[in-house]
C-alpha cells in the first residue's frame, strides 16, 4: 500500500464493462459507508463528493481534493493490474477496498445524537458520520485528518499527491515500466518528492558563529 492518504478508472480490458455509478443510500451510517465504497470503486468522484459532509468553501476544495486522491489512486491501481497482472495489483490500492462492503453488515456502530462512528472489522480508523437533512454523511475534516488552520495545506498536498498518481498511471499505460516492482519504485519515488517539497522548511537554518 504506497499511499495512506487516499482512502481508496482506466479503460478496463475489453471484456470487462465500465465502472457505473455507485449506488446512492444514506440513510444509514451503515448504508452510507457502502455508498462511500461501491463510490471508490467505480472512480465515481461525484458520489463521493456528495457523500463526505464538508461544511463553507475550504471544506468542499478539501474534499474535492481528496476525491481526487481516492480516483487517481483507482485508477493507477487498475492501469497496473492490466499492464502487470496479479504483481500489479496492489499499486494505488486505497486502505479502504471492495473487501471491505462485506464487512459493513458485521462493522460496530456507535451514535450520540446526529454523530455516529463506524469501525469496520481489520480497520484501526473509525469512519465518522453526521446527520443532517436525514442523511448520515462522512465528516470530511475527519477522514482527510485535517485541522481548520491547515486545509488551504492539506489541499495543495492531496493535489501534487493526485496528480503524482496521475503520472504515474500515464507512465504505467505508456509502457515506460517493464514490471511492477520498476512501477512500485517509481511511484514511491514520486510520493517521497511531493512529502519532501510540502514539508521542507521554508527558511534554512542558520547557525550563530562560535
Amino acid at each position: 500500500m504506497l499511499c495512506a492518504l487516499s482512502a481508496i478508472a482506466v479503460a478496463q480490458p475489453a471484456t470487462q464493462p465500465g465502472p457505473q455509478p455507485a449506488p446512492f443510500d444514506l440513510s444509514t451510517p451503515k448504508a452510507a459507508a457502502k455508498t462511500f465504497i461501491q463510490a471508490v470503486e467505480a472512480a465515481d468522484s461525484e458520489t463521493l463528493n456528495k457523500v463526505m459532509l464538508a461544511e463553507g468553501a475550504d471544506q468542499q476544495k478539501l474534499a474535492a481534493s481528496f476525491s481526487d486522491v481516492i480516483v487517481a489512486g483507482k485508477k493507477l491501481s487498475e492501469a497496473a493490474r492490466a499492464k502487470f497482472g496479479a504483481a500489479g495489483a496492489a499499486l494505488g490500492e486505497g486502505m479502504i477496498t471492495k473487501d471491505d462492503i462485506a464487512k459493513i453488515d458485521t462493522a460496530q456502530v456507535e451514535e450520540k445524537d446526529n454523530t455516529a462512528t463506524l469501525t469496520i472489522p481489520g480497520q484501526s480508523k473509525p469512519l465518522t458520520f453526521q446527520k443532517k437533512d436525514n442523511q448520515w454523511r462522512l465528516q470530511v475534516m475527519d477522514f482527510a485528518g485535517a485541522l481548520p488552520d491547515q486545509i488551504q495545506k492539506q489541499q495543495v498536498l492531496l493535489g501534487a499527491v493526485a496528480h503524482a498518481l496521475k503520472e504515474a498511471t500515464d507512465e504505467i499505460n505508456s509502457g515506460r515500466y517493464s514490471n511492477a516492482n520498476d512501477a512500485e519504485a517509481a511511484i514511491k519515488s514520486k510520493l517521497n518528492n511531493v512529502m519532501v517539497k510540502n514539508f521542507q522548511p521554508t527558511t534554512a537554518a542558520t547557525s550563530k558563529p562560535s
